[in-house]
């Protein structure tokens, strides 16, 4: 059974979340294991300063998998531009999926733990892990473009 790592090191506010350090996090590598970083917690993870465009997160998302990983996606939220690029790197390539950026409020948070745990969800269920990825990034746009009617919807 597949299980997926997301690696919180940081809110979006700017708080740390996590003690754990790059080591901690890189030592889960192995079968089964998949790492959803976004591109600054992948920076963060390989040591390198930022990624500042998708073809930089997709090495990093293979440079990841190559540390033993079964599977990473690497999501593209924090990187600039009008597309959000998330970058799968699974069996020894790699995969970009885009899609235009959806505004998002400042009440909007959680979306990479979002996407993990539909990641997770659809992995878990057997879907291949290019479907599963299509499906948790659209459970993510959904919660995106849902109107939100208050605290705790």
């Amino acid at each position: 059974m597949p299980w997926v790592v997301d690696p919180v090191v940081r809110a979006s506010s700017g708080g740390r979340l996590s003690g754990l350090g790059r080591r901690d996090y890189l030592d889960l590598a192995g079968p089964s294991v998949w790492l959803t970083p976004n591109a600054v917690e992948a920076a963060w993870l390989l040591g390198v300063g930022t990624l500042e465009v998708g073809g930089e997160a997709g090495r990093a998302a293979e440079l990841l998998e190559a540390l033993g990983f079964e599977g990473v996606v690497v999501k593209g939220g924090h990187l600039r531009g009008r597309a959000v690029v998330d970058v799968l790197a699974w069996q020894g390539r790699a995969r970009a999926f885009r899609s235009t950026r959806l505004r998002r409020g400042p009440e909007q948070r959680g979306t990479g733990c979002r996407f993990a745990s539909a990641l997770a969800t659809e992995l878990g269920r057997g879907t291949t892990p290019e479907r599963a990825v299509v499906k948790a990034r659209g459970v993510v746009r959904r919660a995106l473009r849902r109107p939100r009617l208050g605290r705790g919807s």
